[in-house]
């Protein structure tokens, strides 16, 4: 919700919107640079009065570049430590599953054992 230059409330895209702008944002600094260089002063201009306005204002190509690649750099290493856990995780299966299977089957045997007792049992009684 917005009022004026006032945002309250939070986006659920924020972030996809932030990083689409950023690289939209570049893209535009570089392109009017090389085009025209009124369009570059007015774009320069317009910026100045959002800044007068107390708007921030996005328009460091160095620094926009370097937050992306920062950016980067924090999603590759999510993805590692993801990776790594799932891995893991698979390793702690694969290590247990075996003592899993002993259990099971010593399970199933007493169970069998129990049976074949109780058989015997009824088959000993007299009648």
């Amino acid at each position: 919700m917005r009022f004026g230059k006032v945002k309250i409330g939070e986006d659920d895209d924020n972030n996809k919107k932030k990083r689409n702008r950023k690289v939209s944002k570049v893209k535009e600094l570089e392109r009017v640079k090389r085009e025209n260089r009124k369009v570059a002063v007015r774009e320069l201009w317009k910026a100045t009065a959002k800044r007068a306005m107390g708007v921030k204002v996005y328009d460091n190509p160095s620094k926009l570049k370097q937050s992306m690649k920062k950016e980067k750099r924090r999603n590759e290493k999510s993805r590692e430590k993801c990776k790594e856990r799932v891995d893991n995780r698979e390793k702690l299966k694969e290590e247990r599953q075996p003592k899993r299977r002993n259990n099971i089957a010593a399970k199933v045997k007493v169970k069998k054992m129990r049976k074949i007792a109780k058989r015997d049992k009824k088959l000993i009684r007299p009648g």
